[in-house]
Parts: structure tokens; C-alpha cells; sequence
């Protein structure tokens, strides 16, 4: 009778689970909302509803990304199906492979090919951008540098 009792406490604990948290791809976003929608491959292709899309921050700070259509992701279901739920994040496979192999940097890339790199181990900073960099400030701007700056620019405006 135990056994029978165990059984069938791990088929629903499963079954909870499986419907619960499950790997999808986004079909739609919207960005004004911070949701998407995705498809759940194994669910004959369903569709869901609008899903939160969670960030690191939201209250004093803002944290703001949103997954590609086409994304990969892990998804936070409530147990009431393909209605309420969260995007907890996209991961890499095969066909989005990692871009860095490193434990010591921190690697972000666009799809203009637009890179932003730091390594800890090294301290090196490299930011390669595709279009104009734009800086703004209410304060002073400080470049301080224990070592040589240059400078190299077909044209160079100073006021």
C-alpha cells in the first residue's frame, strides 16, 4: 500500500512539474508590456498567453531586456496552465552557442555586431560599437588615466 502511495505521489509530483516549468520558443513580444508570447514545442504547439518577462530589477533601478522572437527560453508556468506565467531566461544549445568561454568576463553582443567586454582577471574594459556613442551628464565628465590617452579621429572638435 506504500509503495502504491509513493508511486503515485511522484506521478504527481512530476506531472506538476512537467507542466509547471518548460522550455518554449517566443512566437511574439511586446515590448511595451515587458511580455511575450511563446510556443511550447511538445504541447502539439500551443500557444500561450502573455508572459511576464522577469529582470534583475524593477522598483528604484530598472533592469530592462527582452528575448528575440525565435529565443529559446525557460518558462515559470502557474499550475493552471498556459495562462499566467513567467520568462525566467534564455539559455544556450547548439544553435545559439556560447560566445565566451571564460569565467572571468562579462560579454554582451548585439546583432549589429556591436560588443561590450569586461575581464576581471585582466581588468580590460573593450566596448566596439557599430554606430555613435553618445554621453550625457548633469555633472562633470573626468577622464582620469594612470597611463597615456589617445585620441584618433579624422576630425577632432574641441569648445
Amino acid at each position: 500500500m506504500m509503495e502504491k502511495i509513493k508511486s503515485w505521489v511522484s506521478d504527481y509530483i512530476r506531472s506538476v512539474l512537467e507542466s509547471t516549468i518548460r522550455v518554449a520558443v517566443v512566437s511574439s513580444t511586446d515590448p511595451a508590456a515587458a511580455t511575450v508570447r511563446v510556443t511550447v514545442p511538445d504541447g502539439d504547439g500551443l500557444v500561450s498567453h502573455d508572459l511576464r518577462v522577469l529582470v534583475r530589477k524593477v522598483h528604484k533601478d530598472k533592469d530592462y531586456w527582452m528575448p528575440d522572437i525565435g529565443d529559446q527560453v525557460l518558462c515559470i508556468f502557474l499550475p493552471f496552465g498556459l495562462e499566467q506565467g513567467f520568462v525566467a531566461g534564455s539559455f544556450y544549445s547548439e544553435p545559439d552557442p556560447v560566445p565566451v568561454k571564460s569565467q572571468d568576463k562579462r560579454h554582451v553582443e548585439f546583432s549589429d555586431g556591436t560588443t561590450m567586454e569586461y575581464d576581471r582577471k585582466t581588468h580590460h574594459l573593450d566596448v566596439n560599437v557599430k554606430g555613435t556613442i553618445t554621453v550625457h551628464a548633469d555633472g562633470a565628465v573626468l577622464i582620469d588615466s594612470g597611463e597615456s590617452v589617445t585620441v584618433t579621429a579624422p576630425r577632432i572638435d574641441l569648445n
